[in-house]
């Protein structure tokens, strides 16, 4: 587009000026651009040349002329006679990249900003304000009527899962193991084809924002007991209750 062009024509002449002022000659052809994109099947990241929307630029700077006394002349080498040349080509570049984002959702995985909807915010700011916004979250993941990427199996269940069927949740002392918890709670039931009945509802997301795959068994399960770990080590009054606003405040 025109602003792109636009954006292209003053990046070389950045990339010229600055490489002048460091004592280092660019041709203003050796600033190339290109499109920076994520690839899902690879999980990584590569950078297509001369592919638009441009959010690459890479700048080569190259003094391979055999004339020297060119502004892209080879290094001259003062003992250069030990190895029979008076001078020696060198080439580098170097490559910058900008992500542009729009921000639909900002995950605190710090805890900094959840004090309106944390369980440990009960004493200053009361037990019904914090009960109510966490049920507010978890009735709204509920209603979005999520899915595991590719299926119809929902992540939020009405129902919850297995004995895990409350807001307020199930008690169990802390005192008990929790391999033998997560059997209580019957999060180890299993499907026909061998797949847990109740899967972890959440599994992160690849670089790119999308979101992974239903967790296996075997992942799963150590979600669960990490939940079950959380719940046994929280103080108040939701110490040891299994339910959807302890998942939640794990989450």
């Amino acid at each position: 587009t025109g602003s792109e062009s636009y954006a292209a024509v003053a990046a070389r002449a950045v990339a010229v000026q600055t490489s002048v002022a460091n004592g280092v000659y660019v041709d203003q052809a050796d600033v190339y651009f290109g499109k920076r994109v994520y690839n899902h099947d690879s999980d990584d990241w590569s950078i297509a040349w001369g592919a638009e929307p441009f959010n690459a630029v890479r700048v080569v700077a190259s003094h391979t002329n055999s004339d020297t006394t060119m502004p892209d002349g080879a290094l001259k080498l003062v003992f250069g006679w030990a190895v029979g040349r008076d001078s020696a080509p060198l080439t580098t570049s170097s490559t910058a990249f900008v992500e542009a984002r729009d921000l639909v959702l900002v995950c605190d995985f710090s805890g900094s900003m959840n004090d309106d909807s944390s369980l440990k915010s009960i004493d200053s700011l009361g037990l019904d304000a914090v009960e109510d916004q966490l049920d507010a979250m978890w009735d709204a993941l509920v209603d979005a009527d999520l899915t595991w990427p590719g299926t119809s199996i929902k992540k939020f269940s009405s129902v919850g899962y297995g004995e895990l069927n409350s807001y307020s949740g199930e008690y169990i002392s802390s005192n008990t193991k929790t391999k033998r918890i997560f059997k209580n709670l019957k999060l180890r039931q299993n499907n026909p084809d061998g797949t847990r009945k109740h899967p972890f509802p959440q599994s992160g997301r690849y670089q790119d924002g999308l979101p992974k795959p239903k967790p296996t068994n075997k992942q799963s399960d150590k979600l669960w007991y990490d939940y079950i770990n959380h719940v046994k080590n929280l103080d108040g009054p939701y110490r040891n209750r299994y339910g959807y606003r302890t998942l939640i405040d794990f989450f």
